[in-house]
């Protein structure tokens, strides 16, 4: 147990798995009971996004926390920017909600939850912190992402590149 965080111990109970389903999936070639003890959080299911295990159980989870640090060098890079980030601080996924908001109305959909279940994962509606590390992972892992996830991928390359414009907070 002292290998997890404690934010990952406790989304391993938000997220309906044990701490011995995470251990197994970074584990060699135990990709199969890892699915098992997650019964219900298949690609088919649309519960994850499309790809998400195609470089393995670890793969995805890492791709999808890698979404989660994102945020947060996102917020780092409007500092040094000089962006003021009060906002943010007061807000919980401001910069997440954005993206989600952006990604949605560049692509005329509705932030509805049986349309980003489609697009995305039905985990993605959890709320925009999900969301934005779906689309993450979907693009990390998928070797073609679907329109959803490239256009999360569009902003986000703006964004490293700081252009904070599609965050409309200039």
């Amino acid at each position: 147990l002292h290998l997890l965080s404690r934010r990952q111990r406790q989304m391993c109970i938000r997220d309906r798995c044990t701490i011995e389903a995470v251990l197994i999936a970074v584990t060699d070639s135990c990709v199969p009971v890892f699915q098992l003890l997650l019964k219900g959080c298949t690609i088919e299911a649309q519960y994850h996004p499309k790809g998400a295990m195609s470089k393995g159980a670890a793969y995805a989870v890492v791709s999808h926390e890698l979404g989660h640090a994102l945020e947060g060098r996102i917020e780092n890079l409007m500092k040094a920017a000089g962006v003021d980030t009060t906002e943010k601080r007061k807000k919980r996924y401001f910069i997440s909600g954005r993206i989600r908001d952006k990604a949605l109305s560049n692509l005329s959909l509705q932030n509805d939850p049986a349309i980003i279940k489609g697009a995305l994962s039905g985990y993605a509606n959890r709320d925009s912190a999900e969301f934005f590390a779906e689309a993450v992972s979907e693009l990390l892992t998928s070797p073609s992402p679907r329109p959803l996830a490239a256009e999360v991928g569009k902003i986000l390359e703006r964004i490293l590149k700081n252009d904070f414009s599609d965050l409309n907070i200039i």
